[in-house]
């Protein structure tokens, strides 16, 4: 498979199939707007008895969507379901956690249009602001990635007082 290019604010002026991709996502994304969004908690859809509206800096009359109004309780179940789910997660092997956090930086690639058409609409971005926005996370999500693949996870030895003596460093994660 080919690496796909990168996508920076220097490129973007040079390559015109940019264009073609962002207004089919724009099309996309609008028809898709203003719809009612739950709150995603543990692997649930969640939703409150209150919501708020967003509505685009671009245009005040268009809807970006509904969204749930959280509360304590649902903060409460938010806060458990991360604590239910850390201990399956900080026992996952580093490299494992890795090569996940890498896939959702290829989804994100994946979804780069669509994702860049959704910040315009909601932040006003133009489309080289929204599409550089947009590879400069998935840009940090793999540099992460890559510094914690070249530092071994973060497991160092480390020198003991003796010859005897053997002495690891291992970070892990530590708590939601």
């Amino acid at each position: 498979m080919s690496e796909k290019k990168k996508i920076t604010y220097v490129s973007l002026t040079r390559d015109e199939n940019i264009h073609e991709e962002y207004e089919l996502a724009l099309t996309k994304i609008e028809s898709e707007l203003g719809q009612h969004h739950a709150m995603f908690i543990g692997k649930q859809n969640v939703f409150s008895t209150n919501e708020f509206m967003v509505q685009s800096p671009i245009d005040r009359d268009i809807v970006i969507g509904f969204f749930q109004k959280a509360n304590e309780a649902h903060a409460r179940l938010a806060v458990n379901e991360a604590k239910k789910s850390f201990y399956d997660w900080s026992q996952t092997n580093w490299k494992d956690r890795t090569r996940i956090i890498q896939m959702t930086a290829g989804v994100l690639d994946q979804e780069k249009f669509p994702l860049s058409a959704l910040i315009t609409f909601e932040a006003g971005k133009n489309r080289f602001e929204a599409l550089a926005e947009v590879e400069e996370s998935i840009a940090l999500i793999r540099y992460y990635c890559d510094i914690y693949q070249q530092n071994n996870g973060y497991i160092t030895s480390m020198a003991g007082d003796s010859l005897n003596e053997q002495n690891i460093s291992i970070m892990k994660p530590q708590g939601v």
